[in-house]
């Protein structure tokens, strides 16, 4: 009995030890994750959207327009995003029958899908990478520029222009790798009716959510050690001879 004693006694500092395994490997996962952000941005700016999409680390959120009626002024209707007009503009979930996605498309101008005008789109968290889908830039002086958290300016795309075919929609995208991507501002010239649709997200994980996962990961290694544990000391209790 004595020796069965001692053993169940040991499992204090066992259990110890392993909580301190425990945290550190959470400890160490986090100071892995803070030290992999890198130490100053750069954006990268791309024209294909399956190589745009091959570089983030997570699928993207798309937004279509599909699912509101014709004419609706753009605003919040859609969770992390919102959408506000400048120089004259007048953002619209517009039908149109060349749509990229289905039966909308944002529309700038006012009335829809004449004239020009800009429209800003602001995230309400921070973005590793977001895209666009733009049609019918004829010509100069249609652009697509991405602000940081502070407003700051990280980097901008002039549409491409001509199109030799006014119904073919064409691609750009940005990923950030400072993951600062916060707003983006569609502005068209004078002479043209460009259409956006397929609007494109990949937002930053929330802080709350990496921890949750480090945490995740160190419990279920904690709970496989500590089975392994169990399973070598009942192995070592010998029945005492009679």
């Amino acid at each position: 009995m004595t020796c069965f004693k001692l053993r169940i006694s040991s499992i204090r500092p066992m259990a110890a030890r392993l909580a301190a395994a425990t945290a550190a490997t959470t400890a160490a996962a986090l100071v892995a994750v803070l030290a992999s952000a890198p130490a100053h941005a750069a954006i990268s700016v791309y024209t294909d959207a399956a190589a745009w999409a091959a570089a983030l680390p997570q699928a993207a959120l798309s937004i279509n327009f599909d699912d509101l009626a014709d004419l609706t002024p753009l605003a919040s209707q859609y969770p992390g995003v919102s959408f506000s007009a400048f120089s004259g503009g007048n953002p619209l979930a517009a039908a149109y029958s060349f749509a990229q996605s289905g039966i909308n498309v944002m529309s700038l101008g006012d009335p829809p899908l004449t004239g020009a005008g800009g429209v800003a789109m602001d995230f309400t968290q921070q973005q590793r990478g977001m895209g666009l889908w733009y049609l019918d830039a004829e010509f100069a002086g249609n652009a697509v520029t991405v602000y940081g958290a502070a407003n700051q300016l990280l980097g901008s795309f002039e549409m491409v222009y001509p199109n030799p075919n006014p119904i073919a929609w064409r691609f750009v995208g940005f990923i950030d790798s400072g993951n600062d991507i916060r707003r983006v501002t569609v502005a068209t010239g004078p002479n043209d009716m460009v259409a956006l649709d397929s609007l494109q997200m990949a937002p930053v994980p929330e802080p709350a959510s990496v921890m949750l996962l480090l945490l995740g990961g160190a419990v279920l290694i904690g709970a496989r050690r500590c089975a392994a544990g169990h399973a070598e000391r009942v192995a070592g209790v010998q029945p005492r001879a009679a």
